[in-house]
């Protein structure tokens, strides 16, 4: 079993129709280890242009720019990521929390 951190890019190999695909982890490394699950933040091509979504590159390990979609948050069993491919910078991060607050409407 892999170690598994927020802010952390893996890849996913999921269901039809979403398919294998880049996630970046967002629930914390202790509850991952505990339940052998974690929640995760699709990574796609489609750019929908939303105020929700967070450009991602070559810069976090990844082949294709693409964006974080914080509104497809998904629960996912560890024994379906890869290793890591990269990671997030402390400002994409923090653009992500930011993100995640406006989502759940957490002031």
């Amino acid at each position: 079993m892999g170690i598994f951190v927020p802010g952390d890019i893996h890849y996913a190999d999921l269901p039809e129709p979403l398919k294998s695909r880049p996630v970046v982890v967002l629930s914390e490394e202790s509850i991952n280890t505990a339940r052998g699950k974690v929640v995760a933040a699709i990574i796609t091509t489609r750019v929908r242009g939303n105020s929700f979504e967070i450009p991602v590159g070559g810069q976090e390990g990844l082949s294709k720019e693409s964006v974080i979609s914080t509104t497809d948050i998904y629960t996912i069993d560890n024994r379906v990521l890869s290793s890591r491919k990269g990671s997030l910078s402390a400002e994409k991060m923090e653009l992500l929390r930011e993100r995640l607050k406006l989502l759940f409407a957490i002031p």
